[in-house]
């Protein structure tokens, strides 16, 4: 009897059960190692209270419990058919560092080691690589170079190779690699000239090169001239548009509403200026932009602002000097929300940034609007005091209309923004029709201008969800904002009429 031709081998069989032999145990190990950082932390807590280095260890535990899990979905995938977890990309550099950080530098600390972390100025944000992988990367390394390095600090430096390639330098002033293991070092079994010394099955630096082959990239190690050693991780960056995926994060982020808000823009890039005037404006504010620290600091001295995006690395006056400058001015604005914008993406850095006196962080390149969003959310929650303040300082149209509605002016006021409400809702669904993306935006400003004026805040903050809706989501989903923008507009036609006893849409 013939074998069929698409049947399996034995051998074939065997092959595949290997294979996935291999994958289980390196998927194990990894948990093993996870689960030993979790019980290393807690036999380190001291006694019940919070001091600094049971603080450390407790942050430590954190992120490897949460490393573990992920290994655990991972586990699943391999294990369970048709189950797919799917993989964790992209990757948020600042999240990624922090996790990386929070688990490793109390683990590098509780062995004598220094642990330092640093990021050349052009890795983006947001990077196309699946972050659990990287992690697993890293981590078999760290943990290697923990276990045989000695007392030495371990630095890890990520940058660019180019614009689609990211490097990891690992770097430890150890003893180095024994000169006869480097040719072998990442070989299944390997455990270096100490191995007798700790306990272990040699597959760390296995476990690194056969991911990084999977992520398409490539790891390399070498003993370094001046002493120690250093491991080179290579890897592709996915160049492909991120999906809406990435945006879940943000699913219920409120736009927020700035109309006749003044914003200072303070930064020495004028493109930088540029894309934050852009999208500030988009939210109805009023721009002034300055390009140095010392600009900077005068304007906040002179006139109030609401709010102020302050580039951190700036000429003449860094971005924490002119905060710490204004908050000990006396002013009476001098509490107003203020938002660091940098390029530095490391915890630390941040933490000195809030120290200085900033409500929140918005890290450079500026990726689309919802970051700037969040950021300015929270700048704003953060001063509820000023921000109630300022809004009961504004005159808004709508409130000087209600209070004159007897006076003719004022109803010849109330016709005029009726019809420019009727004019945008009808333009708006006739570019709907026309698939004309660009126009659907330009009535967008119109709406934002005209529904702000009259304090209708929710016509104007759904006028910029569509706005930017327009670049971020799929046509069902534009298509149900413009069916819902006349709607609101009609419904504020419909208060205006009521207010001033309008019986039809016709200017004198």
């Amino acid at each position: 009897m013939k074998t069929p031709r698409h049947s399996r081998t034995t051998d074939q069989i065997l092959d595949e059960q290997h294979a996935r032999h291999d994958r289980v145990s390196m998927l194990a190990h990894d948990a093993r190692s996870a689960l030993a950082d979790i019980l290393g932390g807690l036999s380190l807590f001291p006694d019940a209270s919070l001091d600094p280095q049971t603080h450390q260890q407790l942050e430590r535990i954190q992120s490897a419990s949460e490393y573990l899990a992920r290994l655990l979905e991972l586990g699943l995938d391999i294990s369970i058919p048709h189950y797919r977890a799917g993989a964790d990309y992209p990757l948020r550099l600042f999240d990624f560092l922090t996790a990386l950080e929070r688990r490793w530098r109390g683990a590098a600390e509780a062995a004598g080691m220094e642990f330092h972390l640093a990021v050349a100025p052009d890795v983006p944000a947001i990077l196309g690589i699946d972050a659990l992988a990287l992690e697993r990367i890293l981590a078999n390394v760290i943990s290697n170079a923990i276990a045989y390095a000695g007392s030495v600090p371990i630095h890890i430096l990520f940058e660019m190779r180019s614009a689609t390639g990211l490097r990891v330098y690992m770097r430890d002033a150890g003893p180095g690699f024994a000169p006869d293991n480097l040719a072998t070092l990442f070989d299944r079994g390997q455990r270096g000239a100490q191995a007798h010394l700790r306990q272990g099955d040699g597959l760390g630096l296995f476990i690194a090169r056969t991911l990084t082959h999977q992520l398409g990239g490539d790891i390399t190690a070498r003993n370094r001239s001046g002493g120690g050693a250093e491991i080179r991780l290579d890897v592709p960056l996915s160049t492909a548009r991120p999906t809406r995926r990435l945006a879940h994060r943000h699913d219920d982020i409120t736009l927020p509403d700035l109309t006749n808000c003044r914003v200072l823009v303070a930064d020495d890039s004028l493109t930088n200026q540029a894309v934050l005037e852009k999208m500030l404006s988009a939210f109805g504010a009023r721009i002034e932009t300055q390009s140095d620290g010392i600009g900077a600091l005068t304007a906040l001295l002179e006139a109030p602002f609401d709010l102020a995006v302050l580039d951190i690395d700036m000429p003449g006056e860094s971005g924490l000097g002119v905060i710490a400058a204004l908050r000990d001015s006396g002013r009476d604005w001098a509490d107003l929300p203020i938002i660091a914008c940098t390029g530095f993406v490391l915890r630390p850095d941040h933490e000195a940034i809030m120290a200085a006196g900033a409500d929140a962080i918005l890290t450079k390149p500026i990726n689309g609007m919802l970051p700037l969003a969040c950021a300015i959310n929270k700048a704003l929650a953060a001063k509820p005091a000023f921000c109630k303040a300022r809004r009961g300082a504004q005159d808004l149209l709508f409130s000087a209309l209600q209070q004159r509605a007897e006076e003719p002016e004022s109803k010849t006021l109330a016709l005029y923004i009726i019809a420019d409400l009727k004019m945008i809702a009808r333009a708006m669904m006739h570019s709907w029709q026309q698939v004309d993306t660009a126009d659907i935006q330009r009535q967008c400003h119109k709406l934002i201008a005209v529904a702000g004026a009259v304090g209708e805040t929710a016509l104007s903050t759904q006028a910029r969800a569509l706005h930017c809706a327009i670049e971020q989501e799929t046509q069902d989903d534009i298509h149900e904002r413009v069916r819902e923008a006349p709607d609101r507009t009609d419904s504020l036609i419909h208060q205006i009429t009521s207010q001033f006893s309008i019986k039809e849409y016709i200017l004198p």
